[in-house]
């Protein structure tokens, strides 16, 4: 990102259109559109853009980036819980006139949930800055906003038959994708062998869709690629899909195209495609622990990049 302006006291960040492409795939992959009517006060509505991981330098970035339409942000941290060993950080967006802007600048970059921020952006065109009192046309705009949340096909062509989407789409699909990845993706290599697994995992459908979508442009239909499959959970009755990239060439190929615009998951793509070149099966194994390390965040960014800077 480069500086909008400066002063003795801080700088300003202008992110470029580069930017804001990761940012769109990292939010599409672990932000939220909120849109409600208040659980006390029903004739009142609500909304919210809420983005947290437990990555706190992509949760910084991240912020940084919306600040730059939005203004100062907090980063709250929730620390671990029975469910998850690793603190979570997350910033919260909710002053109107603000989101507002902020949803301008975002909605063009946005794929998975370019819909739930175009209803939201359609509400705050009329809200307040005070509390709002909401209109029908509100109150169904939250509904629209919790069914598009449960990945209700039908709510997308409802949504657009009431609420216009004149923005155009700006996104850039492999900086999209590489924010998607360092969000949800998950880059894998069992030990023993050369194989890496490209993994995502979600339980909207349409959500992955447009994610194999983005894998089957940017390797331009040279590879056969998997169908999305559907998996059970025991803890949740919610069906549940995957989309693995796994064929050799083509998860090597992907990687090389995403892995510098990776900025939460750089390390472990270029540790994999390392192991992948190899023929020293010990450094192999050392590349493999430390991407099973780095996954689990028993392994720091600067130990994977020492051994990567030793192999050259």
């Amino acid at each position: 990102m480069r500086p909008r302006s400066e002063s003795s006291a801080a700088f300003v960040f202008m992110p470029t259109n580069d930017d804001l492409s990761w940012f769109a795939g990292v939010l599409d992959a672990e932000g939220s559109f909120g849109l409600r009517r208040h659980t006390v006060r029903k004739s009142q509505v609500t909304a919210n853009a809420f983005f947290g991981m437990a990555d706190r330098r992509t949760v910084e970035r991240a912020k940084q980036i919306a600040e730059s339409f939005y203004g100062p942000l907090v980063t709250h941290e929730r620390p671990p819980t029975k469910k998850s060993t690793r603190t979570f950080f997350c910033f919260n967006m909710t002053r109107k006139k603000e989101l507002y802007s902020f949803l301008r600048a975002m909605i063009p970059f946005l794929r998975v949930k370019r819909l739930e921020a175009l209803a939201q952006y359609d509400f705050l065109a009329r809200a307040s800055k005070a509390r709002h009192i909401g209109t029908e046309h509100d109150f169904w705009l939250c509904e629209i906003s919790r069914r598009l949340k449960n990945a209700d096909r039908s709510a997308h062509e409802e949504l657009l038959t009431r609420v216009r989407d004149d923005f155009e789409t700006r996104t850039v699909d492999r900086l999209w994708l590489a924010g998607y990845t360092d969000g949800d993706g998950s880059i894998s290599m069992p030990s023993g062998t050369k194989t890496i697994c490209l993994s995502y995992g979600s339980m909207n459908l349409f959500e992955l869709e447009c994610v194999a979508e983005r894998v089957r442009i940017l390797l331009g239909g040279e590879h056969k690629l998997p169908q999305i499959a559907e998996m059970k959970s025991l803890l949740s009755t919610r069906p549940q899909w995957r989309f693995d990239v796994r064929e050799l060439s083509a998860v090597t190929s992907l990687l090389l195209v995403i892995q510098d615009n990776l900025f939460t998951k750089r390390s472990q793509a270029q540790l994999a495609l390392f192991a992948r070149a190899t023929n020293d099966a010990t450094k192999r194994e050392r590349a493999i622990d430390l991407i099973q390390g780095l996954n689990h965040g028993s392994v720091g960014e600067d130990i994977a990049q020492d051994f990567l800077r030793a192999q050259h």
